[in-house]
């Protein structure tokens, strides 16, 4: 019997902001999808993923996320890991265009009393401190994906100096009470 394999699976459609010729922000949709870390084609457009936008000047923390998907040893904690997308491909997701990803995370559901969002990274032109931003809401948009489905316990993020004001403005709160603490917590 031959055993189907679900690739880079179309979670939901979310709608961001796309910068348009007259320099005006209007909404577009994109797909939120999740990555098959078992299957070569999804591992691939995550490695091409890391390595375009580290010729863009980011990229570490996505090519952190493709290295923990190719690893072969887990954490026991861990009960399920989730590699999310955003993208603005619309379709045949089981070929997923690299370069049409705005946004990765890796989030994973534990075996103690919080999940983790482990990682989490948006293409160098949708970031906030990007010039020329062409996107907005990406990081924003996969977050509230995961805020809302992975609702049962509070999530945990260890965060970069540069996001923490990102995960305040979504409702995580400081482990600490320090609020340029790197230690965040969304409760639910």
């Amino acid at each position: 019997m031959n055993s189907i394999n679900f690739t880079a699976g179309f979670i939901q459609k979310k709608q961001i902001l796309k910068k348009e010729q007259d320099e005006n922000y209007k909404p577009c949709y994109v797909s939120i999808v999740e990555l098959d870390k078992t299957d070569k084609k999804d591992i691939n457009a995550l490695e091409k993923t890391a390595l375009n936008w580290i010729m863009q000047g980011k990229g570490l923390i996505t090519y952190n996320i493709y290295k923990n998907a190719t690893k072969k040893y887990g954490n026991d904690n861990i009960s399920k890991e989730h590699y999310l997308a955003v993208t603005t491909q619309n379709s045949d997701y089981e070929n997923l265009d690299y370069s049409k990803i705005l946004g990765v995370s890796l989030f994973s559901e534990t075996d103690t009393p919080v999940n983790e969002l482990n990682l989490l990274e948006v293409q160098p032109r949708t970031s906030s401190i990007s010039k020329n931003r062409e996107y907005k809401k990406v990081g924003t948009e996969l977050l509230n994906y995961i805020q809302n489905t992975y609702n049962e316990k509070p999530i945990y993020v260890v965060s970069l100096d540069g996001a923490i004001d990102f995960y305040l403005k979504n409702n995580f709160k400081s482990i600490s009470g320090q609020p340029d603490s790197h230690y965040l917590m969304y409760d639910v």
